[in-house]
């Protein structure tokens, strides 16, 4: 069982991520990726390889409530 303190907190474009909040570290930019369910970062496009860090978690949502 993987607990979420062992899981990384720094991705690379490319990189299968959990759901949650990332910014681009490597570079000052006003990037954030919202991942909603576990996805792949974005490459960067500019010829270097983009590093994230996740800064907050995304967890799963609710089911949405029917209206009787």
């Amino acid at each position: 069982m993987v607990r979420a303190s062992d899981e990384p907190q720094v991705y690379t474009a490319g990189q299968i991520a959990p759901p949650g909040r990332y910014v681009r570290v490597d570079r000052p930019s006003a990037v954030e990726i919202i991942l909603e369910e576990p996805g792949i970062l974005p490459a960067s496009l500019d010829g270097h390889v983009a590093v994230y860090e996740r800064v907050s978690m995304i967890g799963p949502r609710a089911a949405p409530r029917r209206s009787a």
